[in-house]
């Protein structure tokens, strides 16, 4: 059932998306990275009994909620999560986004832990997380904002523009980049509020006043 499957075998599942495989096909393979079986000379009766015992992989998974927080993420991780997240689909990348939520740097061996570990403990975490960011990309959705101009470039480009995270760290570190692993080393919300705080200042200033206008 979900709850046996590691992560490891989940993401071998996940890859066989990428291969061009008939609907019997996919089936026989996802068995097949569960029970370690080989299904080439597979009978119809055969067949339809692994139906019936694998149906479950047709459902839909339940697991349950993760209970943990994300306050304790510095900048750095926040970063690197962000990176995870929006280049793919996360499940792909849920062995990383695992590790880096519990706090700890992305190493083979520690991947491999990882992937002995039962979805059902992993997946979790994930769901919270993306749930998570996307509230804060939303509550500091000012500070990512980009002012259309018909000049500005192209869409794609605009959104790479959006997250250069780097350009933010050269800011907060005033061009020193002895500074940088501090500021990657605070707390991500302490280093958004300062970075909202310092756009809605610089906003301020620049809005016209009715001296101005007079």
């Amino acid at each position: 059932m979900w709850n046996q499957i590691t992560v490891a075998e989940w993401l071998e599942i996940l890859s066989l998306e990428d291969e061009d495989l008939t609907p019997t096909e996919y089936l026989l393979e996802r068995i097949a990275t569960l029970t370690g079986d080989s299904y080439d000379d597979i009978d119809e009766d055969e067949f339809e009994d692994l139906q019936k015992q694998f149906a479950w992989l047709n459902q839909t998974p339940k697991f349950p909620e993760y209970k943990g927080t994300f306050t304790h993420l510095h900048f750095g991780a926040f970063i690197d999560l962000e990176r995870l997240i929006t280049k793919q689909a996360p499940i792909k990348k849920l062995d990383e986004i695992v590790l880096t939520v519990e706090g700890f740097d992305v190493w083979e061996n520690d991947l491999q832990e990882v992937h002995e570990r039962p979805i059902s403990e992993c997946v979790p975490i994930m769901d919270k997380y993306v749930n998570y960011r996307n509230k804060l990309i939303d509550k500091y959705k000012g500070l990512f904002d980009i002012e259309e101009d018909e000049e500005e470039d192209e869409p794609s480009e605009q959104v790479e523009n959006r997250w250069a995270w780097e350009r933010m760290i050269y800011e907060l570190c005033k061009g020193d980049i002895t500074k940088a692993k501090e500021v990657i080393s605070l707390p991500h919300l302490m280093v958004l509020n300062w970075l909202s705080m310092v756009k809605e200042l610089k906003l301020n200033q620049q809005a016209p006043t009715a001296e101005n206008h007079s």
